[in-house]
């Protein structure tokens, strides 16, 4: 062997004796550091040695092997100053904790690393043959099953955290599962990603306060009598909620959300009686509430009340021969299907098997309340065809809102021979929702969907409860103010007369509107804008008035197309307190407008124009004297529209705007075309509009129209807010009038933009002597 061979060993040799003292020193600091989180505390020397009844304070650190109480004990953890807390490590064998004795409190510790044999039940707590057991502020995980309890009697589960190993969910073991377990506690538990929380022969168990989420069922029941279950949230499961073959249950306070697994129920009810549902929220399921065989007994019948189901595919799911449910009080919105009937129709003669209906609030519904009285004066069907064939043929959902559905739906109403028997009859549809004394819940949940996912929920729970919030409930001090001065009037009223707002409460909120356009002449690629309203952000409080002013082009006429639904825009538009793009056809009932160009059938007679709008806006004929004569236009009715002046065409718009009695009326210009004797007789209408009540938002190119009607006026530049006031701050001595009170007020001068007058005004608000007219054009 040469000297380089020789050579070259030796630096080998050396190389492998490093490597090993390395190897050797990260063992060793490993084993410290393994060391130094386990505690030198004997845990299970210190229950074996314990008396009974005795307090063992555990301190935090890392405890291995199964623990056995067998006597009465409470084991309390510590928290240590890092915030760490005994953790009790079953190192993949077996379950962790057993209890065998009664009274045992086990508190504040981290229970892990159960073994993962499905038919042994490996899993993280069980207390078995022991009543009176507590278990208190614990966190399960990694654990096969999480708590089971058999002959457990009075057990207490509060404030555990429980989540099961990655597994598939058919191979999962259940969080919970309480058997021959009476009179349980299992109150304000996290249980995530386990099979079920099972309740079998658990008379009396109370389920309140928890989160399920990311299980197989939330919750399973089954012979367990006088159960109740509140004000728990079962969001993301396959099924929120099972319940079978049990009495006397309560299901109260409840968020079921978004359980979309293979069935997808919010709540199942098989084979139940006696069973209360109230005050739940079932919200984007496949099916909110599903009904088999519930109530079993003929001599039982079951009170679903003041329960909201939205967004689901299917509203309430019931079985054919369903009988006896009395559903009341209930909110419906915008389900998919409100109600469905699986595997097909109710027999001849019933609804739905006979369960009872009246008194719903149907999101679908179209009738009316001349009264006042918040119950629809026609009765609500559930009678779609398209509805009766998915229900036979589920896969026929995918066609829901489909011109194939439109199609069908019509050829039913064309040809009655065809239409469906109802599915349901609601007798007293109620006009507005019933909501539960409480909101949905929206717990942060602790897993794997995070933050993120968390944030999501609760923009969708904030957007389902601003719908719900829109659609303004009766509660607390309300009042109704008065529309027009006929709003007592016997003659039959809109429902939305009856809308309780505040004097004063915001009618109308613009936030942040912008309108652009594609700038006229540019390349096809290109996509430049022109901005015709810019950010534009104000309230209308309910009963004022409102002028828009500005030079053509400011961008006056585009902001009320876009409260019309004309234009598309941006920002966001409420109008009595609906979100006017995603509530649209239903905000704009409150709407009345007056355009500035009118266009009607000339060949039609007056009553005949009336009652067309009329039958658009669903509106009685007994309405249509009362608004002719207040607009004073009473013994015109056989007049062609086409006879009549400019002055008359003005008010016969005004009298269709007001068919319905709509709280607010946008007006365009609504006196250009008229001479000044008719143009005052217009404004005082108007003015008795408004100190009746109405909400006015006008544009107008008249100083003397804007100094009697509107409380506040807004000039717009280039489709920006650039002042806001009273009109005596905003015109004030700059305001020329030209002639008589018919005059025209002369527009801002084309110079301004130039000048940077309106840049001189510090905040919009305030008016000084720089705001300037001219005669070179009239303001529109």
């Amino acid at each position: 062997m040469n000297g380089k061979a020789v050579q070259f060993n030796r630096h080998i040799k050396k190389n492998l004796r490093s490597s090993a003292l390395i190897c050797a020193l990260f063992f060793l600091l490993f084993a410290v550091k393994s060391a130094a989180q386990e505690s030198s505390f004997d845990l299970k020397a210190a229950v074996s040695a314990a008396q009974p009844g005795a307090v063992i304070d555990v301190p935090a650190g890392v405890y291995y092997g199964d623990l056995a109480v067998d006597k009465p004990l409470h084991l309390r953890g510590e928290v240590a100053a890092d915030g760490s807390r005994p953790v009790i490590d079953g190192q993949g064998k077996g379950t962790v904790v057993v209890i065998n004795a009664p009274g045992v409190i086990l508190e504040n510790f981290v229970i892990r690393a159960s073994g993962n044999v499905i038919d042994k039940e490996d899993g993280g707590i069980t207390v078995e043959n022991a009543e009176d057991v507590q278990l208190l502020n614990n966190r399960l995980e990694d654990v096969l099953y999480g708590i089971r309890a058999i002959n457990a009697h009075r057990l207490v589960i509060r404030g555990n955290y429980i989540t099961g190993k990655r597994l598939d969910i058919a191979r999962r073991g259940d969080g919970l599962r309480l058997w021959q377990s009476e009179e349980c506690l299992v109150e304000g538990n996290t249980v995530e990603r386990v099979r079920d929380a099972i309740f079998w022969f658990s008379d009396g168990t109370t389920v309140r306060g928890n989160t399920f989420h990311d299980n197989r069922y939330g919750v399973h029941m089954m012979y367990t009598d006088r159960m109740t279950i509140e004000n728990n949230y079962m969001l993301g499961n396959s099924v929120g909620a099972y319940l079978m073959y049990s009495k006397n249950v309560l299901i109260q306070g409840n968020t079921f959300q978004q359980n979309r697994g293979p069935s997808g129920y919010g709540v199942a009810l098989k084979d139940m009686d006696g069973v209360t549902v109230q005050e739940n929220y079932y919200l984007d399921n496949r099916v909110g509430l599903f009904f088999d065989n519930s109530p079993s007994s003929v001599d039982i019948s079951q009170a679903i009340e003041r329960n909201v189901l939205a967004f689901n595919d299917i509203g309430v799911l019931m079985m054919p021969a369903i009988k006896r449910n009395i559903l009341r009080h209930n909110t419906f919105l915008d389900n998919l299907e409100q109600v469905g009937v699986k595997g097909g129709g109710s027999r001849p003669g019933d609804e739905l098997g006979g369960n009872g209906w009246d008194g719903n609030f149907w999101s679908d519904y179209v009738g009316y309340d001349a009264t006042g009285e918040g119950v629809g004066d026609i009765p609500y069907h559930a009678e779609s065809l398209f509805e009766n064939i998915a229900d036979r043929h589920p896969n026929l959902s995918l066609f829901f809102f489909s011109p194939a559905q439109q199609a069908i739906d019509f050829a039913a109403k064309a040809f009655p021979v065809i239409k469906p028997k109802p599915k349901l009859t609601d007798e007293f549809p109620e006009m507005a929702p019933v909501l539960p004394t409480a909101m949905p819940q929206t717990t942060p949940f602790q897993s794997r969907m995070g933050w993120l996912a968390a944030g999501l929920l609760i923009g969708a729970t904030a957007m389902f409860v601003g719908q719900l919030r829109d659609r303004r409930l009766v509660i607390g001090n309300y009042r109704t103010v008065a529309t027009t001065p006929i709003s007592q009037s016997p003659i039959l009223q809109s429902p939305i007369t009856s809308t309780p707002v505040l004097k004063g409460d915001p009618m109308l909120t613009i936030k942040n509107l912008t309108k652009r356009y594609p700038r006229p002449g540019r390349a096809w690629w290109s996509d430049e804008t022109i901005t015709a309203v810019d950010d534009l952000t104000f309230e209308l409080p309910v009963g004022t008035s409102l002028a828009l002013w500005g030079v053509n082009g400011a961008g006056k006429t585009t902001v009320l197309k876009c409260l019309l639904g004309l234009l598309a825009s941006e920002g966001e538009l409420r109008l009595n307190g609906y979100d006017l793009r995603r509530d649209g056809r239903t905000a704009r009932r409150f709407l009345g407008y007056v355009p500035q160009e009118l266009a009607f059938h000339n060949d039609l007679s007056v009553a005949e124009s009336c009652r067309f709008y009329a039958r658009l806006k669903d509106v009685s004929d007994a309405r249509i004297p009362v608004v002719l004569a207040l607009v004073g236009l009473t013994g015109q009715e056989k007049k062609a529209v086409g006879a009549l002046s400019g002055g008359m065409k003005q008010r016969l718009a005004l009298a269709l705007a007001l068919l319905a009695d709509p709280p607010v009326l946008l007006l365009d210009e609504p006196t250009s075309n008229l001479d000044a004797a008719t143009r005052d007789e217009f404004i005082d209408l108007l003015m008795e509009l408004r100190n009746g009540g109405k909400t006015l938002l006008f544009t107008s190119h008249y100083a003397d129209e804007v100094d009697r009607l509107a409380e506040r006026v807004l000039i717009l530049r280039d489709g920006r807010l650039v002042a806001d006031g009273v009109p005596a701050e905003v015109l004030g001595t700059q305001r020329l009038i030209l002639g008589s009170q018919s005059s025209r007020i002369a527009s801002v001068t084309q110079q301004l933009p130039n000048s940077g007058v309106f840049d001189s005004l510090p905040v919009v608000g305030r008016h000084s002597s720089v705001v300037n007219y001219s005669a070179e054009e009239p303001i529109r």
